[in-house]
């Protein structure tokens, strides 16, 4: 192999390797915006279902204020149903596991670059390794979204079957 084939490969390797941590990084930003997201949601509805009934059980509203009575209760209600559905507080835990599973792929791969720096086979080696694992990681998150979704179409067409 000439050398300047070789600094070709050895470019090509540093970019799998380089493009990989960026893929991994940016999951995890995801993850982390994503929990986020959801630990908000989970507390906004929490505070809603505690407060409003609170507030309108201690009569704190003046008796002239029957269709804000009303609102309030629709929006306890809707609070509660949403929160019912799509467990934002459960969703945030997913999340957290996730995000430690991403940032531990991401260390371990770090260490491996730089233990392979010089080592291109070796460096292919881990890109390889762990470019599997994160398709892995990437794979059976999108299976526990769906596979509720799944169960969930089933059993009503079990239903109106």
């Amino acid at each position: 192999m000439h050398k300047q084939d070789q600094n070709s490969t050895d470019g090509d390797a540093h970019g799998l390797a380089t493009g990989l941590r960026r893929r991994i990084e940016d999951d995890w930003k995801r993850m982390h915006a994503w929990r986020l997201w959801h630990r908000s949601i989970a507390l906004l509805f929490a505070a809603f279902t505690i407060a409003i009934p609170v507030i309108l059980a201690a009569d704190l509203l003046p008796e002239r204020s029957k269709y804000i009575q009303k609102i309030l209760l629709l929006i306890v209600a809707l609070a509660g149903g949403l929160n019912a559905a799509f467990q934002p507080a459960r969703l945030s835990t997913m999340r957290r596991a996730d995000m430690n599973k991403s940032r531990r792929l991401l260390d371990d791969y770090c260490a491996k670059i730089i233990q392979y720096r010089e080592d291109m086979q070796g460096l292919l080696n881990a890109y390889r390794t762990y470019s599997k694992e994160f398709a892995d990681i990437y794979d059976e998150r999108g299976q526990r979204l769906i596979e509720p979704l799944l169960a969930i179409s089933g059993k009503r067409r079990a239903d109106l079957g």
